[in-house]
């Protein structure tokens, strides 16, 4: 039994096969490119970011495929003209790890165009055939089935595409939520999940936590688009752009009475007002796509009791209906709330929780992306700037937009709002100039949960455990004690406990409420 590889070539070929199962966007992944070229690699920073230097880590990837396609063709000139060799299994599995890469890297440009593209007659399948018989003729059947692969390796370039220009950053917390992401998306065995787990992976509900205003909404997009889209191979066309089967819908913004009917859908006649049947959010996403509901922590009870029999079952019935329907794709759910804190109080589910929290993903703060990397404000501006101004004009005023936070903000300024906070102080700045007021320490930003307070009480868009919660939170930070906030309340010391927000009991005693 004759050996595939030369020892070197052995070594080489492990380091391209362990390329497949590490996550891209972590530092793992640039080391491992250090080691395949050696000398020949171009430093372009710790992870792979819009900051990083785009062209040197581009042209390493470059360099390692022009290395893989050389051991390809000294392969293929080996076993040329001759029967098929016989290999042992671990040579086997090394080669069609090997050939997955390079099958990749020979198409991932192609691949690029196809993102946003209308469903059409994809040309490059015809290559991409040819390519992947070329490789299996050389050791056999190793690899999945050429349409199948197809499709996984157009979802991989969508992914990689919109983490890498959605999720902004340089610091090590931008980088490690890009690596969730990505593993949210293909779980963390990459291989397991073009072989089996594409098929079921539906069935794991994605919640998104993080402060207000640090890019859940982005995560949840970025997952919807990058979902798998199986191909045609009689038609050679994808069934729809990547976007098609996404749905977003904030929970926070429809009124409790007709919630039930948004989510389920309704028949006619089951209530007044109700003069046709009309299809709810469950009913939007197919099998492969994606029903995003944000502000899940604002949900009631009773509705709550219903999503997880959806959740348990993948099945519900629209309200007055008879007939059972099934939830077909996968659910993202995101909020800023402490869910825990929710559930100690009774106004979350346990249960619910567990059903919805099948993976995690958490967003960091923009403090954090900023005690992590100092330069970043300069280089986060600079991309908010990019969309309003383009590239180069962007790069002109990006000190001066950094210049301005310097001389407005405090040291070391919360930025509450977070990257929205960011974004739109770049286009006032951009806007105004430096025309706006000096924060300061004690006057501090407007406190979003004290703006949030009073609007929907006084328009009664806020329900009432909401409204005592937020009060009883108040109370305590005035009073400073929990008895004494009990006697002011009228009520137990151990039932002030229950119905605290933590989050907005932090941020009162941060502003010395």
């Amino acid at each position: 039994m004759r050996s595939l590889f030369t020892p070197e070539e052995r070594v080489f070929a492990e380091r391209v096969a362990l390329l497949l199962t590490t996550n891209p966007f972590l530092p793992a992944r640039v080391e491992l490119e250090g080691l395949l070229l050696g000398a020949a690699y171009l430093e372009a920073g710790p992870v792979w970011s819009l900051r990083a230097n785009v062209t040197a880590s581009h042209e390493n990837v470059l360099r390692i495929g022009v290395l893989v396609r050389e051991l390809i063709d000294r392969i293929a000139a080996r076993v040329a003209g001759r029967r098929r060799p016989a290999i042992s299994d671990a040579d086997r599995a090394l080669y069609a790890d090997f050939a997955l890469y390079f099958l990749y890297d020979s198409h991932d440009l192609r691949l690029q165009a196809l993102i946003g593209a209308p469903p059409r007659r994809v040309e490059l399948y015809d290559d991409f055939v040819l390519a992947y018989d070329a490789v299996v003729k050389i050791v056999g059947p190793v690899l999945p089935p050429v349409g199948h692969l197809f499709a996984c390796f157009y979802q991989i370039r969508r992914a990689f595409h919109f983490i890498y220009t959605n999720l902004l950053g340089s610091s090590l917390p931008a980088a490690l939520l890009r690596a969730a992401t990505w593993r949210a998306i293909f779980s963390r065995a990459l291989r397991v999940y073009v072989q089996t787990f594409y098929r079921t992976q539906d069935a794991i509900s994605l919640l998104v936590t993080g402060p207000t205003g640090s890019g859940k909404e982005l995560v949840a997009a970025t997952v919807g688009a990058s979902r798998y889209l199986p191909f045609d191979t009689k038609t050679h066309a994808f069934p729809a752009v990547h976007d098609a089967g996404y749905h977003a819908f904030n929970l926070s913004e429809c009124a409790q009475s007709v919630l039930e009917s948004e989510l389920f859908g309704h028949r006619r006649g089951a209530f007044t007002g109700a003069v046709e049947d009309k299809p709810g959010l469950f009913a939007l996403p197919g099998h492969g796509g994606t029903l995003f509901l944000d502000e899940i922590g604002e949900l009631h009870l009773d509705v709550q009791s219903k999503l997880l029999r959806v959740l348990q079952t993948r099945r519900y019935r629209p309200v007055g209906g008879v007939q059972v329907q099934e939830f077909a794709g996968k659910l993202v759910t995101a909020t800023h709330r402490d869910l825990k804190a929710l559930i100690r109080s009774g106004a979350f589910r346990e249960d619910l929780y567990y059903r919805i929290c099948g993976d995690r993903i958490l967003t960091p703060s923009l403090r954090a992306q900023l005690d992590d990397a100092p330069g970043e404000r300069r280089n986060l501006a600079c991309m908010f700037a990019t969309k309003l101004l383009g590239l180069e004009y962007a790069e002109e005023h990006a000190d001066e937009l950094d210049a301005s936070f310097e001389a407005t903000l405090p040291p070391n300024y919360p930025w509450p709002g977070n990257m929205r906070e960011l974004e739109q102080r770049v286009g006032l700045l951009l806007m105004q100039g430096d025309q706006q007021p000096r924060e300061t320490e004690d006057s501090g930003p407007p406190d979003p949960h004290a703006e949030d307070l009073g609007r929907p009480f006084v328009e009664g868009k806020m329900r009432a455990d909401e409204a005592a919660r937020r009060y009883a939170t108040i109370v305590v930070a005035n009073e400073g004690d929990y008895s004494k906030a009990a006697r002011q309340l009228g009520v137990d010391r151990r039932t002030v406990a229950g119905m605290i927000d933590e989050e907005l009991l932090a941020r009162l005693k941060a502003r010395g409420r």
